[in-house]
């Protein structure tokens, strides 16, 4: 939902089966299909067997590992999105001839028995590439464009607006005169504590967030 508004873009539901669709989130959704549905797109161009293998060769070996370890195998459930979660990319790769692929964890960090680490199926049965999977990678200090506000907190007893303004004025000035800018700004607090009067630095650097 947050990516989709803050992308401003609209969702698409793939759904199992009807107590699936019922529950399924609907917010901003504007094209549904059925899994039953892709599912027979790929058998009809050959994909659905290579994928259904590949699956099941993994879930083999996830069982061996779960056995050695004392564990009972993966339940039913676990084949069942795996089919749904690597369906959905194959069919939306062939209907659409792309796609990109973003996890909300470094590779790293998914776990071998999670749905999500299907994804390797679907590399190794060449439903996806590489290069379509975006990493997700935590942002770091160096990701952006550092900007700095110094100035009085509580003691400043200026309309924090019109300071704001100012400033904004004189950075859109600057920014036009240097070299362009690639990445995106931060502003940079220094733990200024937000007063309920609303004065200061604290204040300042809010409002010129919301106005850059």
């Amino acid at each position: 939902r947050l990516l989709a508004d803050s992308l401003d873009i609209s969702r698409g539901l793939v759904y199992l089966d009807n107590a699936h669709s019922r529950n399924a989130d609907r917010k901003k959704v504007i094209l549904e299909k059925s899994y039953s549905h892709l599912t027979k797109i790929l058998k009809e161009v050959g994909t659905m067997e290579k994928l259904e293998l590949e699956i099941d060769r993994r879930i083999d070996e996830l069982n061996k590992h779960r056995q050695d370890k004392g564990e009972k195998p993966c339940n039913e459930c676990t084949r069942t999105y795996a089919m749904l979660q690597e369906v959905t990319k194959a069919a939306c790769r062939h209907i659409c001839g792309d796609l990109t692929l973003v996890h909300t964890e470094p590779r790293s960090d998914i776990c071998d028995e999670s749905v999500t680490s299907f994804y390797k199926a679907g590399l190794k049965s060449e439903i996806i590439e590489e290069h379509q999977i975006v990493p997700y990678n935590p942002l770091s200090l160096c990701d952006y464009h550092p900007i700095l506000i110094e100035g009085k907190a509580c003691k400043d007893s200026r309309d924090p607006a019109d300071v704001a303004k100012i400033i904004h004025l004189q950075l859109q000035r600057h920014f036009a005169k240097s070299s362009p800018i690639k990445k995106p700004k931060l502003i940079i607090i220094q733990g200024d504590q937000w007063e309920e009067k609303g004065k200061g630095i604290a204040a300042i650097s809010r409002l010129l967030a919301d106005s850059l």
